[in-house]
């Protein structure tokens, strides 16, 4: 593969990106039932843009602001997200991609079962529909931590008004820019299925309050023994 393969790749997944923030581009790909190497294709190439965002150098003076004043509660979480999505290794991602595409069509088929619709396609379709979300918004992501990390360290680092109240209208920006983000997954899916947005919103929603139920315990019962482990008193 020379330079001119390289960059007519690009070239198309820069099309195909624009193509889909306009909710377009993906009726070609309804009801395939088999696993798109185009997709595949986008989906690496947005791994590999996400990957070189996450490597680029943080912002002036964040790690000393770091140091002089430790966040918490939110501001903690925030910083131990970023940490732990910039570890993250690709092949990790994969897997963890896979795996949630695995149990959301697990989801709508017993969805599908108790409620008579939608009528889904195959597991391979929602593999499509996972390829094709995370081609895009992987190297959102990448660039929203970039950007939330920065405003975190612009309102705990800087002592002019001005600049702190612009950071947090930054950090509800992409608040925002995430709920939509729901959106377009939500799309994708319904495209690669062959289905209108709507016979997906509920289903998708109804999996959303799911697996927060499910997680939520698990989540505070370990938040409770880190804390425990952290608070112990040495021997």
């Amino acid at each position: 593969m020379d330079f001119k393969d390289i960059f007519d790749s690009l070239a198309r997944y820069v099309g195909f990106y624009v193509d889909i923030l306009r909710f377009r581009g993906l009726d070609s790909y309804a009801r395939l039932e088999v696993v798109d190497s185009t997709l595949f294709s986008y989906f690496v190439i947005g791994l590999f843009l996400a990957y070189m965002i996450a490597r680029t150098k943080t912002a002036e003076g964040y790690a000393a602001i770091l140091e002089d004043e430790e966040p918490t509660g939110i501001g903690r979480s925030a910083e131990k997200l970023v940490e732990k999505v910039e570890s993250t290794s690709l092949s990790t991602f994969v897997l963890i991609s896979l795996a949630w595409a695995a149990t959301f069509h697990l989801y709508l088929l017993l969805y599908s079962r108790l409620f008579g619709r939608p009528a889904l396609g195959s597991i391979e379709d929602t593999i499509n529909g996972t390829l094709a979300v995370n081609a895009i918004l992987t190297p959102f992501n990448a660039v929203s931590l970039r950007v939330s990390r920065w405003a975190n360290s612009m309102k705990r680092g800087n002592r002019l008004p001005s600049l702190r109240k612009f950071a947090g209208a930054l950090s509800f920006l992409m608040a925002l820019l995430h709920f939509g983000s729901f959106v377009y997954m939500i799309w994708t899916m319904a495209s690669t299925h062959g289905l209108r947005f709507a016979e997906l919103v509920v289903p998708t929603l109804s999996y959303t309050v799911v697996g927060i139920v499910l997680l939520l315990p698990v989540a505070i019962m370990m938040t409770k023994d880190r804390a425990l482990r952290t608070h112990r008193p040495a021997t």
